[in-house]
């Protein structure tokens, strides 16, 4: 090493070092030129002494317990500002893809994801409120659909299919209950000469006033309806013998009466079964049909009722 240092010409601030043996121990051994006297200093540091082994793993304990601690830190600051908000945004996204617009507890920490997050779930609510208010008007919109489509357009009374279904609730409810109920089937009398002779308008307005007069002869809860053509039916729960003969003959009389005062006299025939429970539609309907068709071959302008032994109860 001083042989180097000649070599440099003895330069200033020069120094050289390197590791040597001395009495079998390894030393870190530097070398400097003083100018000024003109002498070499040696200098010779013993690493045994300087760092024992005995203090060694105690560091290297002490730094690998350190740079785990700060890995541990460092996963749980990852994890909860940004690994654990996105999962429970991710989540959230699944729910709303399946329809559900209820979000689970979204972490929003302060940073660009926990702004995402909040943007998220005013989005989610806005698009709940839309589709809720959407399925509002779609339910509706299908309530008055299906009111339409069971009642008649020209008279506002129930057409053939809600009759249908009011009378197979009739039914049913008979065979619960073990009771019986009525039904009333009416056509106006000569309507094809009405139209013939006043015209089709003249036909529909009748038709409207005939159902308004019926609506007023029968009780809240049952249900007139226009069966086709000239036909009404009306289905009247409860009922019994007294009570379907007042409401058939009440019904004739009020049309017959009222339709007088219109200046276009108008009567109808009216046929009624009391319904039995057990008996099924076909029955109802044939047995309501015989009746009236027996009030026509009578003369009309009748009222004939009918048991479910097809005998009349009170005609009038």
């Amino acid at each position: 090493m001083l042989q180097l240092l000649k070599n440099r010409g003895g330069a200033t601030g020069a120094v050289e070092s390197s590791f040597v043996a001395v009495d079998g121990r390894k030393h870190l051994a530097g070398v400097a030129f003083l100018p000024a006297i003109g002498w070499f200093e040696i200098t010779l540091l013993d690493l045994e002494a300087l760092l024992p082994r005995s203090y060694l793993w105690p560091l290297v304990a002490v730094f690998l317990t350190s740079l785990l601690v700060t890995l541990i830190l460092f996963h749980l600051i990852i994890r909860s500002r940004i690994l654990k908000p996105l999962v429970s945004l991710e989540s959230a996204v699944e729910n709303v893809r399946s329809g559900s617009f209820t979000l689970p507890h979204l972490e929003k920490p302060n940073n660009e994801i926990g702004r995402l997050a909040g943007h998220f779930e005013k989005m989610t609510d806005t698009l709940g409120n839309s589709t809720r208010e959407l399925e509002r008007k779609v339910e509706q919109r299908t309530d008055e659909l299906n009111r339409l489509a069971r009642i008649d357009a020209l008279t506002g009374l129930k057409n053939r299919r809600g009759l249908d279904e009011a009378l197979d609730e009739e039914i049913q409810r008979a065979k619960r209950q073990n009771t019986g109920f009525g039904l009333i089937w009416l056509d106006i009398d000569h309507f094809k000469a009405i139209n013939d002779e006043l015209g089709h308008q003249a036909g529909d307005d009748i038709l409207c006033r005939v159902a308004l007069w019926l609506k007023a002869g029968v009780r809240p809860y049952d249900h007139p309806g226009r069966w086709g053509g000239d036909e009404f039916v009306v289905v009247l729960s409860p009922c019994d013998e007294d009570t379907l003969c007042q409401i058939a003959a009440r019904i004739r009389e009020t049309i017959e009466r009222d339709s007088i005062r219109t200046g276009t006299p108008v009567t109808v025939s009216v046929g009624g079964y009391l319904c039995q429970p057990g008996d099924d539609v076909d029955t109802i309907l044939r047995q309501a049909d015989q009746a009236l068709y027996r009030v026509k071959q009578q003369g009309r302008n009748k009222v004939l009722i009918t048991d479910g032994s097809g005998q009349e109860i009170n005609p009038a």
